[in-house]
C-alpha cells in the first residue's frame, strides 16, 4: 500500500507541475524536497526514493523511457538510534 501511495503522490505532484518531466533527475530531487517540506520522515523519503527508483528502472528496461534518471539520485539517510542499555540483573 505504501508503494501505491508513493506512486499516487508522485503522479499528483507531477500533474500540478506541467513543466516537470519524470525522466529528469532534477524533477525527482524537487519531489523529494517537496515531500521533506511536507514533513515526511527520512525513512519515508528513503522508501519513496526506493519505490520511484524501482519503477523508473523498470520503465527504462522496458524501453518506455530513454534512460533511468535515478542512477544519480540519492536517498536521504535515515537516522539511527542508539541501542537501549540493559539493566543489571
Amino acid at each position: 500500500k505504501a508503494y501505491a501511495r508513493d506512486f499516487a503522490s508522485f503522479s499528483a505532484w507531477l500533474s500540478q507541475s506541467p513543466e516537470a518531466s519524470f525522466s529528469e533527475i532534477s524533477t525527482l530531487q524537487r519531489f523529494q524536497s517537496h515531500c521533506a517540506a511536507q514533513g515526511q520522515s527520512p525513512r519515508s523519503l528513503a522508501r519513496l526514493t526506493s519505490s520511484l527508483r524501482g519503477l523508473l528502472r523498470f520503465l527504462a528496461a522496458e524501453g518506455r523511457i530513454p534512460h533511468d534518471p535515478t542512477a544519480l539520485l540519492k536517498a536521504p539517510k535515515a537516522s539511527r538510534t542508539l541501542p537501549k542499555a540493559i539493566a543489571p540483573a
